[in-house]
């Protein structure tokens, strides 16, 4: 038998790699079992996704999924999310921690793969949940693509004691709390917007993790680097890494610094950056976080290589290998960058407020308005409420190492 990989166990012999909330399995394929098939199927694009079989539990909701690419270039899953609805609230999948790296994260063409996906436990009123795999990552700039979706009436087929699913201690829940970590992008220069930002911060007892875009460290300006080290010693602010220069390439600027550029361009880029941040600040950053949010590949190749970066912000858990985190973040910026919307946020964050682990909420002080810091005061003032703890990148690493004790994050 198969070990669990987060909450997800097989049993059969097979190499595994866990990517993008689905367990691929090649070299030895599960079947799901006879009973209770739903066994429908939908093509795009060369992708078909077929639902074997939806089971609930009393531990959630288990999906057997098979994957099959029937085109000409190879299926990258962490450009799949797989998510359940219930009228407007949405499920994602239970978290994966780890993943083996005896597997590229691909299918070829002509390739199929069978897995298993579990999500958490679905509210007893709902009468359908909707399963929905939206477009990957390289056919956003297609039109053409439809989300494969598929509908399933509520109540779900109960599953057998012997399935496959084993409850297991889920690592990303430090405590009891919500673990919340807020992410600020785009710092190029100190400003006037990002001390205040920071200050309204630190006013609640909240610490801010502030990304960095790299290329701005070069040239050795002085009162920059004061502010940089200042804050940095304040223990108010934690930097990470934002890019080297946060550009588009390409035609129609379709290519990302780490989505499309290839693996010399991103393995550069990283590189550098961690090597300046390490050289102004006195230590490497141990997050990063990419511009656009925006990877491919090549860089969960990069990320594993690199023994430095321990946590990625991102939204498709599971595809990076061993001690490497990636937190999820959920949407604060609901009306464009630089403009929280604290209705639309309080909104967004009942309806997912039982899923476990941590979260991270993403800013762009750069472009707030005076308007936006009165949204995000209402959204911080409203955390404290929920009892959320607030930590920094390298705190929450040191909580789930077991090393960090300190309550002084917790807002009253």
């Amino acid at each position: 038998m198969k070990k669990p990989l987060g909450r997800l166990i097989f049993r059969i012999p097979a190499l595994v790699i866990a990517v993008g909330g689905i367990a691929i399995l090649q070299a030895g394929q599960v079947k799901p079992p006879s009973d209770h098939d739903v066994s429908q199927s939908m093509t795009e694009h060369g992708f078909t996704v077929t639902l074997h079989k939806v089971e609930e539990r009393s531990d959630g909701v288990q999906l057997f999924v098979g994957l099959e690419n029937q085109g000409n270039e190879p299926v990258f899953f962490y450009d799949v999310n797989t998510e359940i609805w219930q009228g407007e609230k949405r499920y994602e999948p239970e978290r994966v921690f780890g993943s083996p790296a005896e597997l590229p994260s691909k299918v070829p063409p002509g390739s199929r793969v069978e897995g298993v996906i579990l999500f958490p436990k679905l509210a007893p009123e709902a009468n359908e949940i909707m399963i929905r795999f939206p477009r990957p990552a390289r056919a956003t700039r297609d039109e053409a693509w439809n989300p494969i979706e598929f509908r399933w009436p509520l109540p779900l087929p109960t599953a057998s004691p012997t399935d496959t699913v084993a409850p297991t201690a889920a690592p990303s829940s430090v405590n009891s709390a919500r673990v919340v970590i807020i992410k600020a992008d785009d710092l190029r220069a100190p400003s006037a917007n990002w001390d205040q930002f920071i200050e309204v911060s630190a006013k609640r007892r909240i610490k801010v993790s502030i990304g960095i875009i790299c290329d701005s460290l070069v040239g050795g300006d002085a009162g920059y680097f004061t502010w940089l080290r200042s804050r940095q010693n304040s223990g108010e602010v934690e930097f990470w890494s934002h890019g080297w220069d946060h550009q588009r390439l390409g035609e129609g600027r379709a290519i990302s610094e780490y989505g499309g550029s290839g693996y010399a361009y991103q393995k550069k880029h990283l590189t550098d950056s961690q090597e300046i941040m390490r050289k102004i600040l006195g230590k490497p950053p141990v997050a990063l976080g990419t511009p656009w949010n925006e990877f491919d590949h090549d860089t969960v190749q990069i990320v594993n290589e690199d023994q430095n970066v321990r946590l990625f912000f991102g939204h498709k858990e599971g595809i990076f290998g061993a001690g490497k985190i990636v937190v999820r973040m959920l949407q604060a910026e609901a009306n464009g960058t630089g403009n929280p919307d604290f209705s639309k946020f309080k909104k967004l964050y009942e309806s997912q407020k039982t899923l476990p682990g941590v979260i991270a909420l993403q800013f762009h002080p750069p472009a707030f308005q005076e308007r936006s810091f009165v949204e995000y005061e209402r959204m911080l003032d409203f955390l404290i409420q929920e009892g959320c703890i607030f930590l920094l990148p390298q705190e929450y690493l040191d909580r789930l190492d077991g090393k960090f004790t300190t309550t002084a994050t917790v807002s009253h």
